[in-house]
């Protein structure tokens, strides 16, 4: 555990044999966000209370935040006892120096603490389901629930189209993140994107994404890279059309209102 963990949990709280069970379970990946006055909150359950109600099994929540390359910057581990919710402000987590300019991911697991009852030989890997809140000091606030683990193997091409607000006083930020977990080969191992903007009227403007690093993200602000956007735009949304290789499913927007300051964030 780095220097930045807060109430990190002993590894002795495992019981026996318990190792081979955790690693079924994938981490997941979402979108980190303490930058422009908005905060991030996890809000995690020990939801095997739900899946075998009549046991007691406490668990363990497990999360890692990294910066927009990937780099770990802080971890963080805590009990979660029989029907137990945590709250986690990830401004508690990072480093001062982090704090108002962070923009990143964070990867988590929940793991059973004793063996589970219905635990088989031939069950496929475990996922585990968190909400990520996010709020500023104005009162507002926009949640998300989390969809996916990470991959260990290259994940394939794959395509999204999604709408893009950006007509009077919306702006929209493109999320693309990194789920990837597996080997360091250099090439191979980074996300890749491009993504295509549409008007109304069937014109186009093209991009190449940056490489992403492994659980890694890029946030492709709409307006900084098209200078005309208002015009190109035409008073309507904007369609985008992002294609590329190992993404995260699914890629978010972050719309906000210049004027209100009511934002939204949240995938296709």
């Amino acid at each position: 555990m780095s220097e930045t963990t807060v109430r990190p949990l002993a590894p002795s709280a495992d019981a026996p044999g318990l190792a081979a069970l955790h690693r079924r379970f994938r981490r997941n990946l979402h979108f980190a966000y303490e930058r422009d006055g908005i905060h991030s909150t996890v809000h995690a359950h020990n939801y095997f209370s739900l899946l075998f109600p009549d046991a007691d099994i406490p668990a363990r929540l497990e999360l890692t935040l990294h910066d927009a390359d990937g780099a770990v910057v802080a971890e963080h581990a805590e009990r979660l006892e029989r029907d137990q919710s945590r709250f986690v402000e990830l401004e508690r987590l990072l480093p001062p120096e982090r704090h108002g300019r962070h923009a990143g991911t964070v990867t988590f697991r929940i793991v059973p603490l004793v063996p589970l009852p219905a635990a088989k030989a031939n069950d496929n890997d475990y996922g585990s389901e968190l909400f990520m809140m996010y709020r500023d000091e104005r009162g507002h606030h926009s949640v998300s629930h989390s969809f996916w683990g990470v991959m260990d193997t290259v994940h394939r091409m794959a395509r999204w189209i999604r709408a893009v607000p950006v007509s009077g006083s919306l702006e929209t930020s493109i999320i693309l993140q990194s789920g990837y977990w597996g080997d360091n080969r250099f090439f191979t191992r980074y996300a890749r994107a491009e993504v295509r903007l549409a008007n109304a009227a069937g014109a186009t403007r093209r991009f190449r994404i940056p490489r992403i690093p492994p659980r890694g993200c890029h946030v492709f602000d709409v307006r900084a890279h098209v200078a005309d956007l208002d015009d190109f735009a035409g008073g309507e949304y904007l369609t985008a059309h992002v294609a590329g290789v190992n993404l995260y499913m699914k890629p978010m927007t972050l719309t906000r209102d210049r004027r209100t300051g009511d934002f939204n964030i949240h995938h296709t």
